[in-house]
């Protein structure tokens, strides 16, 4: 059974991604954007947890960046929040895969 309210969270955290990767969307907006949609969508995939640790990645590098670089990643966060992301954008299409079943 489809879960449409999962899926549609599911599908914004993927499109918050994209943008952020096309350079439309700050880190530090992604970052708000993947908290909130993750609080949203409770424990979609066995491996949610994996998501929470990635997720942090893209908080403390923006926190930091906010708090002592004026707004911009250092080089060394840049390069985690780049590991980071893909690897959210593969959690989460599993995530929507299994809710599509």
């Amino acid at each position: 059974m489809i879960d449409e309210y999962l899926t549609r969270q599911l599908n914004l955290m993927l499109r918050q991604i994209q943008f952020y990767e096309d350079g439309i969307l700050s880190i530090h907006d992604l970052e708000a954007d993947l908290r909130f949609l993750r609080n949203h969508v409770e424990d979609a995939h066995p491996r949610w947890d994996e998501f929470d640790g990635l997720w942090g990645v893209l908080d403390e590098a923006s926190s930091f960046a906010i708090v002592r670089n004026n707004g911009k990643l250092l080089p060394e966060d840049e390069e985690q929040v780049k590991k980071a992301v893909p690897e959210i954008a593969v959690l989460v299409k599993a995530a929507l895969e299994d809710a599509s079943k």
